[in-house]
């Protein structure tokens, strides 16, 4: 009996339990064939890249348009040449 259980485990590769826990973080079964499973989990780690990269670029539009307005809000300084001609009248200068 002891020898049947040690010949259940004996097999087991390593590498490939790894590739099974990493597909079942992602919410994908095994089919039981580790060529196939390690590309699927290529795969997967490859979307997550791409998903996390268009995240990325998805925040930064904003944050570049908000510079490019500021940026010609202090060409233009409208509001700053506003102030400057009321302080001139009520100072008399």
């Amino acid at each position: 009996m002891i020898s049947a259980i040690g010949a259940i485990g004996h097999d087991c590769d390593p590498e490939y339990l790894r590739i099974i826990r990493e597909l079942q973080r992602y919410g994908l079964t095994p089919s039981g064939n580790k060529n196939i499973d390690k590309s699927r989990l290529e795969q997967a780690k490859e979307k997550e890249k791409q998903a996390e990269a268009f995240l990325l670029q998805e925040i930064k539009k904003p944050e570049d348009n908000q510079d490019e307005a500021r940026a010609q809000l202090e060409e233009l300084r409208t509001g700053a040449t506003t102030l400057a001609q009321i302080n001139r009248i009520l100072l008399g200068i």
